[in-house]
């Protein structure tokens, strides 16, 4: 049985490349996950499942892995500070200090990883568009 509170996965189909390019353009942070449906003639059928993996992998991206790398360094930086410098404040002190740190790394790197993905997800697109001129280009050829 499905949660109710699950997300459900929006299909898209994309049949020409403005619309694709138009939808990339236009994505936000706030999304809900979709599956991708490339139906572009230019391009190979095995070509199309490639870039729709591609695409929804960047699209559907919630940047909670750039999230723990950046949790991750803090750790490792508070580890380094403590064990070369010392700490000197008393230990609620610095408790709070690195917890309010954490949430600001949780949050920064959640937000650069969705900004990455995002651009990723443009620079596929963009690619596409370069591989579909070349494909019409070479059959007027």
């Amino acid at each position: 049985m499905v949660s109710p509170l699950a997300p459900t996965r929006q299909e898209i189909v994309f049949t020409n490349l403005p619309e694709l390019a138009h939808w990339a353009k236009e994505t936000s942070l706030s999304r809900y996950p979709v599956r991708l449906c490339l139906n572009l003639p230019a391009l190979p059928q095995q070509e199309q499942r490639y870039w729709e993996e591609q695409i929804e992998h960047a699209y559907n991206d919630c940047g909670c892995s750039s999230a723990a790398v950046a949790l991750f360094g803090l750790i490792l930086a508070a580890i380094a500070y403590g064990a070369v410098i010392g700490f000197e404040q008393p230990l609620w002190l610095v408790t709070a200090g690195t917890f309010i740190t954490a949430i600001a790394a949780l949050f920064t790197g959640k937000l650069l990883g969705l900004a990455w993905s995002r651009r990723a997800l443009r620079r596929h697109v963009t690619q596409i568009s370069h591989l579909v001129e070349r494909s019409t280009n070479e059959s007027f050829s």
